[in-house]
């Protein structure tokens, strides 16, 4: 279809002023004939000058002829996606059908009504995504280790399609693969930015689960050679109420002990065993529940731990500008923990600090056990004999500044109003034992000082602004998840921001995390907190820094009636912390080489990776050996530096088998490695525990990206909202060319203009 529009060269107010000016003028002219001509040769003369000046006229109104482009042969594209993971098997369908069923019913119908008007292609897709040519009998079963959502909705995208194209996704809904559901609606608005609407079927209700699951309360633990220690295991049920089972540890692949448990209702039952080690060492324990019949799956009946015993205690210093509730509190669970030798500095007037130093009486230490255990905090304080001293010093800038700087600590903790320890030898020395010893700061209650200056701001993995004053909880990030910081407290809480804990406050608002920044959890609560990070850390060199933000944290050990259980959770959160500072990937005083695993469990859809720091490594790395459990032979890796930061290096295993692994790295005297670690791999079973379909994330991803929710999931449902969303989303093509740039115009023109010529020449008016 051919259409003449016009597109004015100037305004319409001008051309109008032209028009009316040439009527006059040609008015004009013609209101006086000359004598001797005929009145038939006189208008026709002034008829011929005004389609002339008619001609000039509409040219200056550009006229252009819009031409549409019909648009490309072929048909459009249609995507069918079907859901193959593990929970698609659960049968709750019509007629004893399973999900999968009903979904590949549904695709193989569609693809076979909609051949004719589309260019039709069916994908099953759980952990990948696979093309299937035979959708009626070319699908496997549905045994996908776990639902990645954000990949099927990728992989459905086309660039290359002028046809027009859409998807058809037939799911629970259930997105387990990272992430959580801000990927899946982020793969959703790319889906919408190219115009590819998603139609969405959801198959599935809430089906009941009858399994048994086993953790560690802290995944990692840290004792003496000799020290008795208690590894608290919680054990959680679903669908068996009053069951009995039973609970073992082993060592090392062997048996050590086992414990008879019966399943309560409310709340996961805490089973503890104490344990020891004569030497210091890595000691990978495991503690396994027995599978009773109808479980859903027996992959989380193991959890599994790491006990460092160590020769040396945990050293750490904490500095605060004034007395706080906060500072009070962190420093008497910090002193309560057997492992950690404390030194606290507060500042009481301008050249008055007072420095106290709580060390545990090692010689007494043996006989009660401490650590994690059923009813106790992360750290009974009575089984912990301590020696206590007090100083008063007058010059806080030589806490960190002095000769000695900070020599045999490990983590040093600061709370607020710390601008008196921050000298400029302070901050140097700071730098260098954080960057080169492998030390650990730890800015307990967000900013630490009033206005941060350069040298302190390069530390620091968040950058602040003033605001006002704002409460908040805390809700932790997937990786957050991962440390098990958190284990401690009561089940779902961890997830849904934790809260019945007492909000924290605070007045600045973090602006950006730094380029290498990790958020451990975020900031929940009104909009004008919302997604703000809360625990963020950095590496800085071989050593880390952390920032938990907020004060107000000491209410956490004094919660109402109906929350006391969770009276430990404030010396969890720091037990936790600081096992993990001293048993992550920073280097100890002393060692030349560490190497970590990034994670203590990985599963087998996981890429297995690991952390080398190596002291003035000058590039090089020594070579790290895997070795699998219950095979003789290691295998070798080469790890990769990273841009970015000095003497730290990554090793990547790969997808690897179910198992125990081990990790060695350079060789120290006697033959035996420099440093070594350990971590284990096992199925995912989020799949098989997990089945309760999400309809509301599904209509989600049909609304951001232009689709819609189908009701019957009938072919005809499809065609009549993908015609009806083309027609609005389509960009129609068209084709321009103005009128007067074609020669047959342009000749007309001239041979009117030279016939009004020759006519007024023949009249003698020229």
């Amino acid at each position: 279809m051919v259409t003449l529009s016009t597109e004015p060269l100037f305004s319409g107010w001008l051309w109008l002023g032209l028009a009316a000016l040439g009527v006059v003028v040609l008015g004009w002219y013609g209101s006086a004939r000359p004598a001797g001509m005929s009145w038939r040769r006189w208008v026709g003369m002034l008829a011929m000058m005004a389609v002339g000046l008619g001609v000039v006229l509409a040219l200056l109104l550009n006229p252009v002829w819009v031409e549409e482009v019909p648009p490309p042969e072929g048909k459009p594209l249609l995507t069918v996606l079907v859901d193959s993971s593990a929970s698609m098997a659960t049968v709750d369908g019509l007629g004893g059908k399973s999900r999968y069923d009903e979904g590949v019913a549904l695709a193989a119908r569609l693809a076979r009504e909609l051949a004719g008007g589309f260019d039709v292609r069916v994908r099953a897709f759980a952990d990948r995504v696979m093309p299937i040519e035979a959708p009626a009998g070319g699908f496997s079963r549905a045994d996908g280790p776990l639902t990645d959502l954000v990949l099927a909705l990728d992989s459905g995208l086309d660039e290359e399609c002028p046809q027009g194209q859409a998807m058809v996704l037939i799911s629970d809904g259930i997105h387990n693969a990272g992430g959580g559901a801000n990927a899946v609606l982020g793969g959703s608005r790319r889906a919408k930015a190219m115009a590819v609407p998603v139609y969405c079927r959801t198959i599935g209700g809430d089906a009941e689960v009858r399994d048994l699951s086993v953790e560690l309360l802290s995944p990692q633990e840290l004792a003496f050679a000799e020290q008795r220690v208690t590894l608290a295991a919680r054990v959680r049920q679903r669908g068996m109420v009053g069951a009995r089972t039973v609970v073992a540890l082993r060592l090392e692949g062997a048996e050590i002990e086992r414990k008879e448990v019966v399943l309560a209702a409310s709340e996961p039952e805490v089973v503890g065993f104490d344990v020891s080690r004569p030497q210091s060492g890595l000691y990978r324990y495991e503690v396994r529940v027995e599978p009773l019949l109808g479980e859903a799956t027996a992959a989380n009946n193991v959890g599994h731990g790491l006990l460092r015993v160590v020769s040396v205690p945990i050293r750490v210093l904490f500095i605060e500008g004034k007395p706080y509730w906060d500072g009070k509190f962190l420093v008497r669970s910090l002193a309560s923990d057997p492992l950690v030798d404390l030194d606290s500095v507060v500042r009481l007037s301008p050249e008055r600090f007072v420095w106290q130093v709580v060390s545990v009486d090692r010689a007494r230490l043996g006989g009660p056990p401490a650590g994690l255990g059923p009813s106790s905090g992360p750290a009974d304080g009575a089984s912990a004999p301590r020696m206590r001293s007090w100083r008063v010093v007058s010059d806080g800038g030589a806490v960190l500044g002095g000769p000695e700087g900070l020599k045999g600590y490990q983590v040093v903790v600061v709370g607020r109003d710390a601008e008196p320890y921050f000298s400029e030898a302070g901050l140097e020395n700071l730098r260098d034992w954080i960057a080169r010893e492998g030390g650990a700061l730890v800015c307990s209650r967000g900013c630490p000082v009033a206005e941060v200056n350069q040298r302190l701001a390069k530390l620091l993995p968040v950058e602040w602004l003033p605001g006002g004053e704002a409460r908040f909880h805390l809700q932790l990030t997937d990786q957050g998840r991962d440390l098990g910081w958190l284990s401690g407290s009561r089940e779902g809480e961890d997830a849904a921001g934790l809260p019945d804990l007492p909000a924290l406050a605070t007045a600045a608002r973090v602006a950006r995390t730094k380029p290498l920044a990790s958020v451990l959890a975020t900031a929940s609560g009104g909009a004008e907190v919302w997604g703000r990070p809360a625990i963020s850390y950095q590496p800085y060199g071989v050593g880390r820094v952390v920032v938990i933000e907020g004060v107000g944290m000491w209410r956490w050990a004094f919660l109402p009636p109906p929350y006391q259980d969770e009276e430990g959770f404030y010396g969890i959160l720091w037990h936790n912390l600081l096992r993990w500072l001293a048993c992550g990937e920073g280097l100890l005083p002393g060692e030349s080489l560490v190497v970590r695993s990034e994670k203590l469990s990985y599963t087998t859809a996981e890429v297995a990776t690991a952390l080398l720091r190596v002291r003035d490594s000058a590039g090089a790395a020594p070579t790290v050996e895997l070795l699998a459990e219950g095979r003789a032979e290691a295998r070798a890796f080469t790890p990769v530096a990273i841009k970015g930061e000095p003497d730290v290096f990554r090793v990547v295993f790969g997808r690897l088998l179910p198992g125990g692994y081990r990790i060695r790295a350079g060789r120290a005297a006697g033959g035996r490695a420099a440093s070594e670690t350990v971590f284990v791999v096992s199925d995912p079973i989020d799949e098989p525990l997990d089945l309760k379909a999400r309809p509301e994330l599904m209509a989600r991803v049909a609304e951001l990206s232009g689709g819609a929710v189908l009701t019957e999931a009938s072919p005809d449902e499809v065609v009549t909202r993908f015609r009806a969303d083309q027609s609005l989303t389509r960009a129609v093509t068209v084709r321009r060319t103005t009128a007067w740039d074609r020669w047959w115009v342009l000749l007309a023109i001239l041979v009117l203009w030279g016939t009004s010529w020759r006519l007024r020449r023949s009249s003698g008016l020229i």
